[in-house]
Formats: C-alpha cells, sequence, structure tokens
C-alpha cells in the first residue's frame, strides 16, 4: 500500500508543478512554452527522490499539530527546491537562467503538495522515525536523483539515436566565408541528392540554401568540404573541436536551429504555416571573426526574401 502511495504522491508533484506552469505561461502570453519540457525533464528525478525520502522529510517535523506541520512541510519544501535549483546550476551553469518559468516556485509548490500528500496518506508509524535515522536515510536522495538523472538521459541520448537525421555533407564554395543558413521544409525547395548514403548540399554563394525535406532533430553527422571551381574537394573540421579541445580554423561552426514566426491571425505564431524554419553556419577561414549583429541583421533579412520569392515561384 505504501508504494502506490509514494508514487503517486510523486505524480501529484509533477502535474502540480506542470499546472502551475501553464498558468505562468498563459499570464506570459506563451511566452517560454518550450521551457516546459526542460523543466519536466529536471523535475522527473527530483519528484522520484522525494518519493523515497518523503517519510523521512516528514519525520523531520516533531509535533503533530497541524499548522506546525504545515509549516514545516513548507520550510522544507523551500529548501529542498533551493538546494535542487544549485544542483541544477551545477550542471548546467548559466543556461539556467535560460528558463523563462519560475523555476525555484513551480518546484516548491510541487514538493509541497506531494509532501502534504505523503503526510495526510502515510501510516503515522512511517513518519515515527529517529531523527537520527532520517536524517541518514536522507542520503539516499543523491543517489536516487542522479541514477534518475543518468536514466533519463540514457533513453534520450537512446532516442535521439534512433531517430537521429539524416547524414549530410556540406559542400561549400572555396571562396565563401561568413554565415549561411539551410532552411528546412518548403514546398518550393530543392531536394537534395544523396551521394553514399549522406545527404548532399550545395551551398550558394548567396548563403541561403533552400531545401524541400523538413527539419529533423537528433544526434548530427556533418561533414564539410571547401569545393573549388574544378569540384575537387577539401575537408575542413567543425569549428569547435571539443574532443580536441581547439576551435579549427578554417572550420565551420554550426550556430543553432531556430525559426522566423508566421502570421496568423492573431499576430505571430512559430505554429503558424508560414513559419520559416532554418539551421544556422559560419565559415571561419583564415581568422576567427568576432559576432557581428548587423551581418546577422542582413543575413535575416536575405533569407526572408529568397524564402518569399521562392514561396511565390520566383
Amino acid at each position: 500500500m505504501r508504494k502506490p502511495i509514494k508514487l503517486f504522491s510523486g505524480l501529484i508533484h509533477i502535474v502540480t508543478g506542470i499546472a502551475t506552469a501553464l498558468i505562468v505561461l498563459f499570464s506570459q502570453n506563451w511566452f517560454g512554452d518550450g521551457d516546459i519540457w526542460s523543466y519536466l525533464f529536471w523535475t522527473i528525478p527530483l519528484a522520484i527522490g522525494i518519493s523515497v525520502i518523503g517519510n523521512n522529510l516528514l519525520g523531520l517535523i516533531p509535533t503533530e499539530n497541524k499548522l506546525w506541520r504545515v509549516i514545516g512541510i513548507v520550510t522544507i519544501s523551500g529548501i529542498f527546491s533551493y538546494a535542487w535549483v544549485w544542483v541544477l546550476y551545477l550542471i548546467i551553469g548559466p543556461w539556467i537562467n535560460a528558463f523563462s518559468i519560475p523555476i525555484f516556485y513551480l518546484w516548491t509548490i510541487g514538493m509541497l503538495f506531494q509532501l502534504l500528500y505523503l503526510d495526510w496518506k502515510l501510516p503515522k508509524d512511517e513518519k515515527r522515525k529517529p531523527i537520527k535515522k532520517n536524517l541518514i536515510r536522507l542520503l539516499l536522495f543523491p543517489l536516487i536523483a542522479f541514477g534518475s538523472i543518468v536514466a533519463i538521459f540514457g533513453f534520450s541520448h537512446l532516442q535521439s539515436y534512433l531517430t537521429k537525421p539524416e547524414a549530410e555533407t556540406y559542400l561549400i564554395p572555396e571562396n565563401f566565408s561568413g554565415q549561411f543558413k539551410i532552411v528546412y521544409g518548403e514546398e518550393c525547395g530543392i531536394m537534395p541528392k544523396t551521394e553514399n548514403d549522406r545527404r548532399i548540399l550545395e551551398i550558394p554563394q548567396n548563403g541561403v540554401l533552400i531545401i524541400n525535406p523538413e527539419f529533423k532533430a537528433g544526434i548530427i553527422d556533418h561533414e564539410y568540404y571547401l569545393v573549388d571551381s574544378n569540384g575537387n574537394r577539401k575537408k575542413i573540421e567543425q569549428y569547435d573541436n571539443y574532443v580536441a579541445g581547439v576551435k579549427n580554423v578554417p572550420g565551420v561552426r554550426l550556430g543553432g536551429s531556430g525559426n522566423y514566426a508566421g502570421k496568423t491571425e492573431t499576430g505571430f505564431s512559430s505554429d503558424s504555416p508560414f513559419t520559416i524554419r532554418y539551421t544556422d553556419f559560419e565559415v571561419y577561414k583564415d581568422t576567427i571573426t568576432e559576432f557581428e549583429y548587423k551581418d546577422r541583421i542582413k543575413m535575416d533579412s536575405l533569407t526572408r526574401k529568397l524564402v518569399e520569392e521562392c514561396r511565390n515561384g520566383k
């Protein structure tokens, strides 16, 4: 009977947190809605850990007075959630600031409801263990949380591997340097040819290649070549070589994927059928150039113009 109670408490934590996150996103006009998946990813290990040691946390509250127990549960929820924020910071660093939703408050609320449920449902003898024993049992939390994170990462990695996109070879003009973009999922776009089971993407001089296949996330397999006027290829590396700890020049930097939100009846949305989806790259030749905002604006403007012309059949 105790295991179902503990498992259900974890579900309460997750559902309560997501429900609160949705309320926050609604108040923000759904700004940052993509963060819900990252929030869920890091909430599951926390909920699992609290499911296991929740009775020990409750055992640290040395009173049966309901008001004081609620105050104790609120305090424990806040402290534990704050600690979990720091754990996440140690793992992902300053990227934690990229969250558009208040993860500390969401975890506090989720954990609060989880512990309240456990305090209500668990037998009293389950919570009346010596404080010393409860403190020792709390040491299980890091192991449980770490194991959960490893399992989730493993599953995510396996899923990414099984659904990985097609291997791609990028053919770049020998005299080309600077930014280029691949625009995906356009009916008017070209259908790249295949060579040795690799999709061949020939980058034009204007730096914008519009293709028909949809964008697909996953573990990438990219190769980059500079091509001279005779068609001879010279392989270059990805700019960031994390294995060797160096930055390759000449090389290609994979900037990341994004979109230009398309028009809808109420404004703009990434779910609009007019949305432009792309991946950014940059070719470094002899020197490493610094980021230039003006160049990015020019490339964005050119990309929109070429996609519009493509869609209009020009």
